[in-house]
């Protein structure tokens, strides 16, 4: 399994890992300050992804993009457990009208 900093060397050996400080109260709630190599919002940004999260600190968020299921953190399990079983759902509906 690579290590969080090795997913910013993806693009090549040029691409030096960044590490900042930031005080996460500000994004997640928490009270502490940590090192991290990059932020992963900004770095899906910067690849041409685009980024939601919902419109509460904590609230949940669910997206649904193909077979691409995602969920913003915990809160958002139930929901996530949800969509995935819609989408099976869905596939297992195709299979039987191609029969």
């Amino acid at each position: 399994m690579p290590k969080a900093n090795q997913f910013s060397q993806v693009e090549g050996p040029q691409a030096s890992p960044t590490r900042r400080k930031y005080r996460s109260t500000k994004s997640n709630g928490l009270s502490s300050d940590r090192d991290v190599p990059f932020l992963l919002e900004d770095k899906l940004k910067s690849l041409g992804a685009t980024f939601e999260k919902a419109d509460e600190l904590w609230g949940v968020k669910v997206v649904v993009d193909g077979h691409l299921i995602t969920g913003q953190n915990p809160k958002s399990a139930k929901f996530v457990g949800e969509a995935i079983l819609k989408a099976l759902k869905y596939e297992r509906m195709q299979e039987c009208l191609m029969l």
